[in-house]
């Protein structure tokens, strides 16, 4: 990781002349058509602007730019100073389950994603109180066809552990 960040400064001055000095020229004279520069730039703003919203949204907590943030959106609460639990469009966040066996807690949204992807695999898990054991894709079939979304949008939620402990231990 230090490696790639810290060859960012060379790469781009390099970008910066491609994007310059790269256009295709007709007549001598004649000024670079780069008609597809501003759209190529308009489209890559929003997919960012797109992926840093995701968490306020209610539908991501990892790979996003809050990454290292100490962003807390889960289990309906919310440390942001703007944004609150309660604005968000969907509640997928709010949805947390304990995994007894480990300790740790996750969005419900990411555990029937993993038990869709691994059909023969089973998950014990606590959700509102209630003890789920051994569920596989099979007996939550009915959440992950009425809750998760097609396979490649799901490819773009990525949720992390939920840490519920306040104030959030560091991960040093």
């Amino acid at each position: 990781m230090l490696f790639r960040s810290a060859t960012f400064p060379f790469i781009l001055p390099f970008c910066w002349a491609v994007l310059r000095y790269g256009g295709e020229r007709g007549e001598l004279n004649e000024t670079p058509k780069r008609h597809a520069l501003p759209a190529i730039g308009m489209i890559v703003g929003v997919l960012f602007f797109a992926n840093g919203a995701m968490p306020y949204l209610g539908l991501k907590t990892a790979q996003s730019i809050n990454m290292f943030a100490n962003l807390r959106l889960e289990a309906g609460e919310s440390n942001h100073l703007v944004f609150s639990a309660d604005r968000r469009p969907f509640g997928y966040l709010d949805d947390i389950v304990t995994l007894p066996k480990s300790g740790t807690h996750r969005v419900y949204y990411d555990v029937l994603v993993w038990a869709k992807n691994n059909p023969e695999a089973t998950i014990t898990f606590e959700r509102n109180g209630t003890l789920y054991e051994e569920q596989n894709a099979t007996s939550l079939k009915q959440d992950i066809d009425r809750i998760l979304f097609p396979a490649w949008v799901n490819k773009w939620f990525h949720f992390q552990p939920v840490e519920l402990a306040s104030p959030e231990p560091c991960g040093v």
